[in-house]
C-alpha cells in the first residue's frame, strides 16, 4: 500500500514539541490556580483550548509523518494500527457506557473517576494508535511475513448489526412515546439504547463486506485515516467556535463520530471500487 495522506518527515519533531507543550498546558490548566501569562480560570483564559490544539496536532504529526524509510509495508502497518486503535477505543467506550449505566441504576458512585472520559477520549485514540504503530514497527523487523487485518466474518454479524440497529431505533421511539407515562421507562430505555448503538457501530466497522477483497480492505484502511482527519479537524474548529454546554455536547458526540464518519466515507468510496472491479472482470 503506497503512502497515503502523510505529512513530510520534518513534521515529526514539530509534533513532539507541540505534544509536550500541550501536556504542559494541560497540567497547568488542571492543577494550577494561576495560568502562566493568562488570567484566572474564566473568560479570556485560552489555556485549555491551546493545550488541546497543541496536543492533538502534535500527536497527529508524530503518527502521520513519513518515516525516513517509509515504504508500502510501513504505510500498511500504520493504517492497520489506526484501524486497531479505533476498534480498541470503541471497546473501551462500550465498557465505559455499561459501567456508567450500571452505576446510574445502582447509584454506587464508583463511576465518578471515569465520568470525564468524554473529555479525554479525543487523546486516547491517538495514544493507542501511536503505541500500537511503533510496537508493530518494532516487531515487524523480525517478521518477514505480512500481517492480515483481523475482521469478523460477514455472517452472522451483518444480521446482528441490522437487528441491533432496529432494536436501537425501537428503544428510542419507545422512550419518546412512553417516557411521559412511566418515569422508570424514561430512565432505562435511553440508557439501554445508547449502549446498544455503540455495539451496533463496533460490529459494523469490524465486520467484513460480503465480498471482502484486498482492494476493499485498502479502502477500509484509507477510509479510517480520512475519518480520523475529518473528525479531528471538526473538533479543533469546535474547540474555538463553541463554548459552554454546547461544547459538552460536542464532546459527547465526539465519542461516536469517528466510526460514523468512517462508515459514510467507506460506503461512498466502495461503489467506485466495485465498479472498477467489474470493468476489469469484463476486459
Amino acid at each position: 500500500m503506497k503512502p497515503y495522506l502523510l505529512f513530510p518527515s520534518f513534521f515529526r519533531p514539530i509534533g513532539i514539541v507541540l505534544a509536550l507543550t500541550g501536556l504542559v498546558f494541560g497540567y497547568i490548566y488542571i492543577f494550577q490556580e494561576k495560568v502562566l501569562i493568562f488570567a484566572d480560570h474564566g473568560s479570556g483564559n485560552f489555556t485549555d483550548e491551546l493545550g488541546t490544539i497543541f496536543e492533538v496536532l502534535g500527536l497527529i504529526f508524530i503518527g502521520f509523518s513519513r518515516l525516513k524509510n517509509e515504504d508500502e509495508r510501513t504505510s500498511r502497518l500504520r493504517l492497520e494500527a489506526l484501524y486497531w486503535a479505533v476498534l480498541t477505543d470503541f471497546l473501551l467506550l462500550f465498557g465505559w457506557l455499561v459501567f456508567q449505566a450500571i452505576d446510574f441504576w445502582l447509584k454506587t458512585g464508583l463511576s465518578y473517576p471515569l465520568s470525564r472520559l468524554d473529555n479525554y477520549n479525543l487523546f486516547i485514540i491517538l495514544f493507542i494508535f501511536l503505541g500500537r504503530f511503533y510496537y508493530v514497527l518494532l516487531i515487524a523487523k523480525e517478521k518477514k511475513k505480512e500481517s492480515s487485518l483481523a475482521l469478523l466474518p460477514y455472517k452472522p454479524y451483518l444480521l446482528i448489526v441490522k437487528a441491533v440497529c432496529i432494536l436501537f431505533f425501537i428503544l428510542i421511539w419507545a422512550s419518546i412515546q412512553f417516557s411521559a407515562v412511566d418515569e422508570q421507562i424514561k430512565k432505562i430505555l435511553p440508557d439501554t439504547a445508547f449502549i446498544l448503538f455503540p455495539v451496533c457501530l463496533l460490529i459494523w466497522i469490524w465486520s467484513k463486506e460480503k465480498n471482502e477483497t484486498p482492494s476493499i480492505t485498502k479502502i477500509r484502511l484509507k477510509s479510517t485515516q480520512i475519518a480520523v482527519y475529518i473528525n479531528y479537524s471538526l473538533y479543533l474548529i469546535a474547540t474555538w467556535a463553541i463554548y459552554g454546554f454546547a461544547y459538552l455536547e460536542v464532546l459527547f458526540v465526539g465519542l461516536l463520530s469517528t466510526p460514523i464518519i468512517f462508515l459514510v466515507v467507506f460506503y461512498l468510496r466502495l461503489p467506485a471500487r466495485k465498479k472498477e472491479q467489474i470493468e476489469i472482470t469484463h476486459l
